[in-house]
């Protein structure tokens, strides 16, 4: 993502830009970026991705942050009681 000046574009202003687009979609749930966060993280850990993974990739220093993450849907929940069958 380079800037108007040639350089990197910083991380505050990719949310503002992520902002105003949802803004301008009409897409309330995003208007913070920590939504998109959100759903990487717990995408990740539902196709079964291990949480020191999730971690890094989060850029978390704890892993008690990274477990705040691993909510995980109804459906996804009934997959992993059938795998015991």
């Amino acid at each position: 993502f380079p800037s108007p000046k040639g350089g990197p574009i910083g991380p505050n202003s990719i949310r503002k830009q992520l902002i105003d687009v949802a803004k301008q979609a009409g897409i309330p749930n995003l208007m913070e970026v920590h939504a998109l966060r959100y759903t990487f993280a717990s995408r990740l850990f539902m196709k079964g991705v291990d949480a020191p993974t999730v971690q890094k990739l989060m850029g978390h220093t704890k892993i008690d942050t990274t477990m705040l993450y691993t909510h995980q849907t109804q459906e996804h929940m009934r997959d992993a009681i059938e795998k015991l069958s």
